[in-house]
């Protein structure tokens, strides 16, 4: 009920509706599309609808589940292709359902879902079939909106995928449209992203944060743009194994902190797969150590994880928490951080920072 990887169906929303009216909500089923409910994608349904879905379904499972971004979408869609469509440049025949896609339904209705080989992420449909909402504002050019979720703007909201009576060009993995968000019809609906219950807010599109409380780790830039850059410098081509191409750190109070008190330490991490460690998850750790302005003491050091399972392109975030020892004196102290992949130290980063008492 709470898979990606296919459209939401008929019964998976009527289930929903049956819950909520049992509960005393006034929610009315949608119209039923030319193809029938059961297994049919659900159709008919506006944006709003889809969020509530998104909600409920989370409050169901204990986790935390929305509509995808555009960003996540096209990201979950091309599942590590640079190819017009999942399979390949070429449309084929019979490799999804669109007006002129080659499928028994094409240009006629929906077909039910999971009928089409799945993409390299397990997931159906991702190209035609009905297009899809996403939780993102329309743009006309990216500014960063594709990467956002909006709830009270009164904008168009992004359409991805194509549908069973769009042309081949609009069920390409780079296809973009748009809708009013209190727009129904048949040939529009949705998916559902939910996070791993395992790692708050981490999910298969990759994003992930730590539940510790004195560290955190949040990509800020997805696996395209940060590819995309990567590969208009190195002539089309990406590393063949992980590389870190940035490590910048900073720290919050900026310069002057007392002592006992709390200092943060952020860093901005800008990771690349490998075309050979796509497949592999990578260890990320950080490493803190503060020198003594009194010769004769050890340095103190801390060591934790960043990401033990680091399996997708991106730009990140981390908060560093430190609280400093009382015996700490006053004085300016040195820091350097460190950046370890795979148990691997690979990028330092150096500053300092006052303590007074």
């Amino acid at each position: 009920m709470t898979s990606i990887e296919t459209e939401v169906t008929y019964e998976q929303y009527d289930y929903y509706v049956q819950a909520q009216q049992r509960s005393g909500q006034q929610i009315e089923s949608p119209e039923t599309g030319k193809s029938g409910r059961g297994k049919q994608p659900v159709v008919n349904v506006s944006w709003r609808d889809a969020m509530a879905y998104a909600t409920w379904v989370g409050e169901q499972t204990q986790r935390s589940c929305r509509l995808p971004t555009e960003a996540e979408w096209e990201y979950a869609a091309r599942a590590r292709t640079q190819t017009a469509y999942p399979w390949g440049d070429d449309l084929g025949f019979n490799n999804t359902n669109c007006n002129g896609c080659g499928s028994q339904w094409d240009g006629q209705q929906a077909a039910p879902v999971g009928q089409f080989d799945a993409n390299q992420f397990g997931l159906h449909d991702m190209s035609g079939n009905v297009s899809e909402w996403t939780c993102s504002s329309w743009r006309d050019r990216f500014d960063g909106s594709e990467q956002k979720c909006i709830t009270k703007d009164a904008y168009a909201r992004v359409l991805r995928g194509g549908a069973w009576n769009d042309y081949p060009a609009y069920v390409r993995s780079a296809a973009r449209n748009f809708i009013h968000p209190g727009s129904r019809f048949n040939y529009i609906g949705f998916r559902v992203l939910c996070s791993s219950p395992n790692v708050q807010a981490r999910t298969i599109l990759g994003t992930a944060k730590t539940k510790q409380k004195d560290h955190n780790f949040t990509k800020i830039k997805e696996a395209p743009e940060i590819e995309n850059g990567y590969k208009n410098e190195h002539e089309g081509q990406l590393p063949t194994e992980t590389i870190v191409t940035r490590f910048q750190t900073r720290t919050d109070p900026s310069s002057v902190v007392r002592s006992g008190g709390e200092m943060n330490f952020y860093s901005k991490i800008e990771i690349i797969k490998g075309t050979t460690t796509y497949e592999q998850e990578d260890q990320v750790q950080i490493e803190l150590i503060i020198y003594p302005n009194i010769q004769g003491l050890d340095p103190i050091r801390s060591k934790k994880d960043v990401d033990k399972g680091l399996y997708q392109s991106g730009a990140y975030e981390t908060k560093f928490k430190f609280k400093l020892h009382r015996d700490l004196g006053q004085g300016m102290y040195n820091y350097k951080m460190i950046l370890y992949l795979n148990e691997k130290p690979i990028k330092e980063s150096e500053g300092k920072f006052q303590v007074v008492i």
